[in-house]
């Protein structure tokens, strides 16, 4: 057998494996669901999409400036920090404040650590190969 195909085939397992986690995601219930003193039905979706789109919108700039003066790895690393300190508060909270918060600050999170990855990938690559390794 060539190697082609045992990588097909593995491929084609991934694939099915992938396929049928997914169905099961799909049935899980979403946070409304296990969270009803929380909110109402619908309202902690929507939220939490707005509060990370705002986190997120909030730590753009401030993440360029960090990544500039500290450098990619220690704004991969404090990115990285925030969404797992967020991720731990959303897990304990009980009040919908902290749960929009929580969600704010993975926002932040996120854009801070990816601002780190691709400056750390622009730093890596030569400057004719950044916009392929990006």
């Amino acid at each position: 057998m060539c190697a082609s195909s045992v990588a097909h085939r593995h491929c084609a397992t991934l694939l099915q494996l992938l396929r049928e986690r997914s169905r099961f995601a799909l049935r899980l219930p979403g946070p409304d669901a296990l969270l009803p003193h929380v909110a109402r039905p619908g309202e902690l979706d929507r939220v939490s999409t707005a509060g990370y789109a705002l986190g997120y919108w909030i730590g753009a700039y401030p993440a360029y400036r960090l990544s500039a003066r500290f450098g990619p790895r220690a704004c991969a690393v404090a990115g990285v920090a925030a969404v797992a300190l967020a991720t731990l508060a959303f897990a304990y909270a009980d009040r919908f404040g902290v749960l929009f918060a929580a969600r704010v600050l993975v926002g932040t999170g996120s854009v801070i650590a990816y601002t780190g990855v691709l400056a750390a990938a622009a730093s890596i690559s030569g400057p004719d190969q950044r916009g392929a390794s990006i």
